[in-house]
């Protein structure tokens, strides 16, 4: 409960994005970058979120987050971020909708005219 009280308390402070960026560059705990990436995802743009979280995907270290039914559960760092990522819902939270990286990359294709 807990860190619900702690995205609240980010929620109503508003810190700028950077803040968010340094909680999830944190190496040194898993949940403060779980912190900082679920704060990304409900307040920065889909281009940004997916700038600072994909980087975060390849991480396979383990983290405990807890589970509905008040339970533990073992799971990947790269799972947790692939639920941000993807996920409507994560941990009882609704996500606001995130357009697919496909359709930004499109969109980027386009505005430089469609040359590589």
């Amino acid at each position: 409960m807990s860190f619900l009280c702690l995205v609240l308390e980010m929620l109503q402070i508003q810190p700028d994005k950077d803040t968010s960026v340094q909680f999830i560059k944190n190496e040194d705990f898993r949940c403060v970058q779980m912190f900082g990436g679920l704060y990304m995802r409900l307040r920065g743009t889909a281009i940004h979120c997916y700038k600072c979280l994909e980087p975060q995907h390849s991480d396979c270290q383990k983290i405990k987050p807890q589970s509905r039914n008040g339970e533990f559960e073992l799971m990947d760092m790269d799972e947790c971020i692939d639920e941000l990522l993807h996920e409507e819902h994560v941990r009882d939270i609704i996500l606001p909708q995130l357009q697919k990286l496909s359709i930004l990359e499109g969109a980027e294709h386009r505005g430089r005219g469609g040359t590589d």
